[in-house]
């Protein structure tokens, strides 16, 4: 094999470099240099003399011509440059970044997308970073003459449907959004896209192909204008209610705010959320439009706490406003959003067939945590302890030392040479640990306590979302253990608030009760019943 090229559009970068490596050099055009590492990049040949066009846009792209030469004669020629025949072609390129006279093409004018305020989107590279994800078939871009771009994705068949339910999109996008962020991370700031922006094609409307197996931008986002022009349109709306109510929360806790972000993890409170509420419902109450005054009345503080991002308060404004008189189903709205939390955190778990003990226990501080500190350390059963504790401005040696004053508890086991004191983030993938401790860990454990949670009774599901992730993260820990023997047995400390408000006299098993039941209780027993969820679903 001498050669191996591709024609009729861009290689993908991720399928270049897959050749590249196994086969060598891969050409869009012929490189007799070889240069493995540059292969998406193209050098003209000696004879041709070419032009390039800025586009002045943030990625410094530049327009392809061909000026005619006594060497190279145009068979088109659509342009004139300095008095000479040229041919001005519609395809964009971009500069090596170091190597001078390499080119690289990234997309096509045609393609190129102008929003409102006059700057450019390319939206090739993005795109192609979208489809790496295993779900994806195909990503185009839209957003011309609009204040902000979207993207519309079909599906890979096998996920695929003709209609999604709001649980169904929700964690679609999740599982796609890595790719999009990777996207984003490589893109200008005006060019980046978010959630609501995203739309997937109904399977009775597929995308149109060319003979050259390519879609033609412009009319695939004809065919999906409706849809287009609805998602704006929500979109502005939403964008009103969104300004104001994160610029009144900014003011409230006196710092900017991520609107995606979980606002009780950038520092909202029992008393934000009261002043909240009562703003809210003053500026309702405020409104010339009676339908809007009357929405006041129907916003409780509950509420807030159960839409615990300024896009979900936007939600229910908006929501509430068009849906006069219906309060919706509390417990279906709640199980929903159980189910996606827990496929959330069990749909990429990863699983491993399978003397003394080594104990990892979480939060050794608090109540519970330091009586079953106290009993290991004492069991001649148990070869090591370590206690696992978050971060904090104190030394947890001493919080861990006054817990077992306060507790009557003997003070002298903390002089254990078996004890191992660890400050940690569970939240982080590797727990925040240097990687030799973390290797320790995964090699000699036996038995994980997890016995952390963050507990505050007013907090919605969504607020305990850092807690869910950190068993998450302890129960990959468990199942990527490299022991020789087995896999260290996992053990965590739920809440009978799982059970929610069962009726007077019903009595229940000791096994995990139903979505159901765990609907009618507080965000902290939802929260615990998603952990159970997760962890009964890594033991299958």
């Amino acid at each position: 094999m001498k050669c191996i090229t591709s024609s009729g559009g861009s290689l993908a970068e991720g399928v270049g470099n897959i050749l590249a490596n196994w086969f060598g050099s891969v050409m869009e055009a012929y490189n007799p240099n070889n240069d493995l590492h540059n292969w998406a990049y193209i050098k003209f040949a000696w004879n041709v003399k070419t032009t390039f066009i800025p586009q002045n846009d943030c990625e410094n792209t530049y327009k392809l011509a061909f000026v005619e030469t006594e060497d190279h004669k145009l068979l088109v020629i659509n342009w004139e440059f300095n008095g000479k025949p040229a041919y001005r072609t519609e395809d964009l390129v971009i500069k090596h970044p170091s190597e001078l006279g390499l080119w690289k093409c990234v997309g096509h004018l045609d393609d190129q997308i102008v929003l409102l305020n006059g700057k450019k989107t390319n939206p090739g590279p993005m795109e192609e970073e979208i489809v790496k994800s295993p779900f994806v078939q195909h990503a185009i871009m839209f957003g011309q003459e609009r204040n902000q771009t979207g993207v519309l994705i079909e599906l890979h068949e096998a996920a695929a449907k003709s209609h999604f339910t709001k649980d169904e999109r929700t964690t679609l996008i999740e599982q796609i959004w890595p790719y999009i962020e990777q996207a984003n991370q490589a893109s200008p700031i005006h060019s980046q896209l978010d959630k609501p922006t995203i739309l997937f094609v109904d399977l009775a409307h597929p995308l149109p192909w060319t003979p050259k197996g390519t879609i033609p931008h412009l009319v695939a986002i004809k065919l999906y204008t409706q849809d287009i022009d609805r998602m704006y349109a929500c979109l502005e709306k939403d964008l009103g209610v969104v300004d104001k109510l994160s610029k009144c929360i900014a003011n409230i806790l006196g710092r900017d705010i991520d609107v995606e972000g979980d606002l009780f993890q950038q520092g909202m409170d029992s008393l934000t959320v009261t002043i909240l509420h009562r703003t809210i419902c003053g500026a309702l109450h405020l409104s010339e439009d009676p339908h809007i005054q009357a929405l006041s009345g129907k916003i409780n503080q509950q509420m807030v706490f159960s839409r615990p991002t300024v896009w979900q308060l936007t939600e229910l404004v908006i929501q509430k406003s068009i849906k006069e008189n219906e309060n919706g189903d509390l417990v279906a709205e709640a199980v929903e959003a159980i189910n996606t939390m827990i496929n959330k955190y069990i749909s990429s778990l990863k699983y491993q067939m399978g003397g003394k003990e080594c104990i990892l226990l979480t939060r050794t501080t608090g109540a519970l945590g330091s009586h079953l500190l106290a009993q290991l350390l004492a069991s001649d059963q148990v070869e090591k302890v370590w206690a696992v504790n978050r971060k904090t401005g104190n030394d947890n040696r001493n919080r861990q030392h006054a817990s077992f004053q306060d507790k009557l508890l003997d003070t002298s086991l903390l002089s254990s040479h078996k004890l191992i004191f660890l400050d940690t983030d569970l939240e982080q993938p590797n727990l925040d640990l240097q990687q030799e401790m973390f290797d320790e860990i995964r090699s000699a454990a036996t038995i994980i306590i997890h016995n952390a949670w963050q507990v505050n009774f007013n907090l919605s599901l969504q607020s305990f979302e850092p807690s869910i992730r950190g068993l998450r993260n302890l129960l990959d820990l468990a199942l990527a253990s490299t022991s020789r023997t087995s896999l260290p047995r996992f053990v965590f400390t739920s809440s009978i608030s799982v059970a929610g408000f069962i009726g007077p006299g019903e009595r229940l098993s000791e096994i995990s009760v139903k979505p159901e039941n765990a609907a009618t209780s507080m965000g902290y027993g939802q929260s615990k019943f998603v952990g159970e969820k997760v962890c009964l679903f890594s033991i299958n």
